[in-house]
């Protein structure tokens, strides 16, 4: 922009404490403000647009990530199922826990398993447990091994120690007993200086 708000809406410059010429501060009507503004948004609006692409769109029945609202602090994703599109960018999404709800399309993520529903799909809670139950008068399938074989035949026989030549060796003790040390009196430093400790920890081990 070539004038400032003030300049605009004062049509001349404000004065300051720097020194500023004269003629600078005669009225002045700005003029094409407002197609500076729109330039303005339209290179701004170029420059957005050079990294965006169009998102896929989605069809109906098929198996969605919802992410989580701004204040949700789980930010767990629900799954769900697309329902239909509502608008341009919205779809009508049905959760797993049986909710109806409308997300925009940038907040729904395509599940990496099955894309789509089948037709044959059926929800955990319409699952007949019945249907699963084994009937009384079923015959037995027990595949295990009959217990009247001789369990002789599989026992193995104990097996007999096996004599090892032992070897005597003389008891060493490999940890002796650790003496405290006591400083000496004086001691010398890497320079060749002499440092002595005080008298009153003479009577104290310091090691």
């Amino acid at each position: 922009m070539s004038s400032s708000p003030s300049q605009r809406l004062m049509c001349r410059r404000t004065k300051t404490r720097l020194p500023i010429s004269s003629s600078l501060l005669k009225p002045h009507i700005p003029l094409f403000a407002s197609k500076e503004i729109e330039r303005n948004k339209d290179q701004q609006c170029q420059y957005y647009d050079r990294n965006a692409r169009d998102l896929q769109e989605l069809e109906n029945g098929q198996r969605v990530w919802i992410s989580p609202k701004p204040n949700d602090r789980t930010k767990t994703w629900t799954k769900g199922i697309i329902k239909r599109k509502v608008d341009i960018r919205s779809y009508e999404v049905n959760t797993d826990q049986g909710q109806k709800l409308r997300r925009n399309r940038r907040d729904i993520r395509i599940s990496s398993g099955t894309n789509k529903q089948s037709d044959n799909y059926v929800r955990p809670n319409d699952i007949d447990l019945n249907l699963y139950r084994i009937p009384e008068n079923a015959p037995s399938t027990d595949n295990r091994p009959n217990q009247n074989i001789d369990n002789t035949q599989t026992a193995t026989p104990p097996r007999s120690p096996s004599i090892e030549p032992s070897v005597s060796q003389p008891d060493v003790d490999c940890n002796p007993p650790v003496q405290p040390i006591r400083n000496p009196q004086s001691t010398n430093t890497r320079s060749r200086r002499q440092v002595k400790f005080p008298q009153k920890y003479n009577d104290f081990d310091t090691g």
